[in-house]
């Protein structure tokens, strides 16, 4: 997860407990695996922000029903919610 988040939080109580417990082994695995995974995410990011956008004609929208829309929208909400307020 990324910073502020419960992901994040989670992660960082692992790794804490792993460090204090002398198991550096396992702190050094969870660090890269974190690394390895924010690129993955960053990269991503980088596409969808500094890429050149396609041409307009080839996006084709979709359209969702209203209940797709309400559930998606919970969704979000309930996600955000967990994530900054673990």
């Amino acid at each position: 997860g990324f910073p502020l988040t419960g992901g994040f939080i989670g992660k960082f109580y692992i790794l804490r407990a792993a460090v204090e417990k002398g198991l550096l082994p396992l702190a050094v695995v969870l660090v890269l695996a974190s690394l390895v995974s924010y690129y993955y995410y960053l990269r991503v990011a980088w596409y969808m922000w500094f890429r050149e956008a396609p041409h307009a004609d080839a996006h084709q929208g979709i359209t969702l029903s209203r209940g797709v829309r309400v559930a998606l929208a919970a969704a979000v909400v309930g996600i955000l919610w967990l994530g900054l307020f673990p």
